[in-house]
């Protein structure tokens, strides 16, 4: 399909072109804009929100962060192998299931995963 909309005469060139894509996203944008170590120490520490540093008695050299397992809906695979690990019995419904750390006013510091469906914590 999306070999027709660009008008490519072979399947594999679009492949080729998404596999360079992904390359050059994980070389260049992942390490800059992804990840804990995209800020300093200093830049993390400003984005604590008072409400929590006063709450937990937080000093002002400690981060806030909140670590929360939850999950993104997904499509039906017509892979039965990755259907059976994406269905969630308790959902009901094929779901991958991305750890997020964020900090206290909610900006994402990293995401882990994505994990099965039949992945328990």
């Amino acid at each position: 399909m999306i070999a027709n909309i660009f008008d490519f005469e072979y399947r594999k060139s679009v492949s080729n072109i998404c596999a360079q894509v992904r390359k050059a996203v994980i070389r260049d944008f992942v390490p800059n804009y992804l990840g804990a170590k995209r800020l300093s120490r200093d830049q993390w520490l400003e984005e604590n929100i008072g409400m929590v540093m006063k709450l937990f008695d937080f000093n002002d050299d400690q981060l806030a962060i909140i670590a929360d397992g939850t999950y993104c809906y997904s499509q039906k695979s017509s892979n039965k192998m990755i259907q059976r690990k994406l269905f969630s019995g308790h959902k009901k419904r094929p779901l991958v299931k991305p750890f997020v750390i964020t900090t206290s006013n909610g900006k994402i510091i990293d995401i882990y995963g994505n994990h099965a469906a039949t992945d328990n914590e």
